[in-house]
């Protein structure tokens, strides 16, 4: 079996309070975000979009949305079970310095749950909410402070159920023609992160691991035994990974390897983290 060494990338822990203050010395990719890696992980496959890897995307925001016509909003609600419950994520896409760019946030270290994660906003389906666009929205306007009207929904990703819960995860993929105006709620985030398609598409960025788990114990898990496949973005200063990455692997596949995309999904890619 082959092994690996993630230690450059890998951190020794949470940062115990706020975004540390600027350093002079160089930046390096990965951050404290806690890794629960299995002893028995190891590299996975190169993603199908790795074609695109190294390069400078010359797409704008109107060749995304182009590339994501298929992905509809009905399309993706199609997929979720009457019986489950549902979340939303709001997956904010802007035309940035280095070209499009999605809206990230850091998760406050004082959560008692994925602290310190790298995210994108969301939430669970609250009484009044027109799901899941309504939910996307209501929990970006909580956690950022994103205006509503800002923002235009154009397509959603496939749902994801994670391991650590029993919630339908609805991507919605919006568009904005700039960068929008946002605040970290103190209470929720403890940063607002704008990174790129061109900073996902760096050399040395992207890797993905496949776990094996050693039981069946967590919810929707497949069988004992199977390797699934965790992917990360190693940002500088922050390790980006689980489902949030797994959205993202998605998204890129949709839009630099759209051939692959259903093959994709016929894998238990959906179960996310």
């Amino acid at each position: 079996m082959e092994s690996f060494d993630p230690s450059p990338k890998a951190s020794p822990g949470p940062a115990p309070g706020p975004s540390p203050e600027p350093s002079l010395e160089p930046a390096r990719r990965g951050g404290p975000q806690e890794i629960p890696r299995p002893t028995s992980a190891r590299l996975g496959a190169a993603p199908a979009w790795s074609g695109a890897i190294g390069s400078v995307p010359s797409l704008d925001l109107d060749d995304i949305a182009q590339r994501l016509t298929q992905m509809s909003i009905d399309r993706a609600m199609s997929m979720v079970a009457q019986s489950r419950q549902r979340s939303a994520v709001a997956v904010v896409l802007s035309q940035g310095r280095r070209g499009p760019e999605l809206l990230l946030t850091r998760r406050a270290w004082h959560m008692r749950t994925h602290r310190g994660e790298i995210a994108f906003p969301g939430g669970g389906e609250e009484d009044g909410d027109v799901f899941p666009v309504g939910t996307a929205l209501r929990e970006a306007c909580e956690e950022v402070a994103l205006d509503p009207g800002s923002v235009e929904p154009i397509a959603a990703l496939d749902p994801m159920v994670t391991f650590t819960s029993d919630k339908a995860v609805v991507p919605i993929v919006f568009e904005t023609d700039q960068r929008p105006s946002v605040v970290a709620s103190p209470d929720e985030v403890d940063a607002i992160l704008q990174v790129s398609f061109a900073d996902l598409l760096e050399e040395g960025c992207y890797r993905q691991e496949l776990w094996t788990w050693s039981d069946s114990t967590l919810r929707d898990a497949p069988e004992a035994g199977y390797q699934h496949p965790v992917h990360f973005f190693e940002l500088y200063g922050d390790t980006l990974w689980g489902a949030t990455a797994s959205m993202i692997n998605q998204l890129l596949t949709v839009v630099f390897a759209p051939e692959a995309f259903e093959e994709l999904m016929r894998g238990p890619e959906h179960f996310g983290r």
